[in-house]
């Protein structure tokens, strides 16, 4: 279709590692071994893995409109782009703990015994994990929980913007734009509490604002729409 393009890209990845920096991880945004004589329990997927990702970005220019509105000046007719991006990506894994010294080392980086699985769901916000999946371990042990063993909310979001570029002289131009994030309004949720002793263990309490600044990898807000005017020259 003339006029029309559209760009998509997918990526696979897989990142493993023994020690990351977290996106979040509860109440921390380090990672750090809960027993130091056993790094080997610490390998896993990283902090940041996101396992699958796609975008499909297109843009259209409108310049059938002067035709179809010929009885419009023709300045407010013509210089029309509608344009739009779509991105969906798996969710980031996260570490339980237990926020206390369970293990009698004088850190706080113990863990729970993992006794199912706990990807199973139900993948709600009052419960995105299966907490039935978690145990606290015996007073003077490690648990045998890995790191990163849950995983997040995935992502899903589209974008469309409609653009109007206007000459108001040989070298200028107002540029006039209109922006709607998020337009299905789709919930794309925080990560889960994580922290196997608070009374919120595995829920999600924000879906954060992406207009924030720097939101955190993975996560988006609610629709938002705002609108924006440009002069050029």
């Amino acid at each position: 279709m003339h006029g029309l393009n559209v760009y998509g890209t997918y990526t696979w990845s897989k990142s493993i590692d023994d020690a990351s920096n977290g996106i979040y991880s509860g109440t921390r945004g380090v990672s750090y071994p809960q027993d130091g004589y056993n790094l080997r329990a610490e390998r896993a997927v990283s902090s940041f893995d996101l396992r699958h990702r796609a975008t499909v970005n297109v843009t259209y220019e409108l310049s059938f409109l002067p035709n179809l509105l010929a009885s419009w000046p023709k300045r407010l007719a013509e210089g029309w782009q509608l344009s739009g991006i779509y991105t969906g990506q798996s969710g980031l894994p996260i570490t339980p703990f237990l926020s206390v010294d369970s293990s009698g080392t004088g850190e706080l980086n113990d863990r729970p015994n993992l006794v199912g699985d706990p990807n199973a769901g139900p993948h709600l916000p009052n419960q995105w994990f299966n907490k039935a999946a978690f145990e606290r371990p015996e007073t003077g042990t490690f648990g045998n929980s890995g790191r990163n063993v849950i995983i997040g909310p995935n992502l899903h979001s589209v974008d469309v913007s409609v653009n109007k570029v206007t000459k108001v002289a040989e070298h200028a131009s107002m540029q006039f734009r209109a922006e709607i994030i998020n337009v299905f309004n789709r919930a794309n949720f925080s990560l889960p509490n994580v922290d196997f002793n608070s009374t919120t263990f595995a829920a999600i309490s924000e879906t954060p604002d992406v207009t924030a600044g720097n939101p955190r990898l993975g996560e988006g807000g609610p629709r938002v729409v705002q609108f924006g005017l440009k002069f050029i020259f």
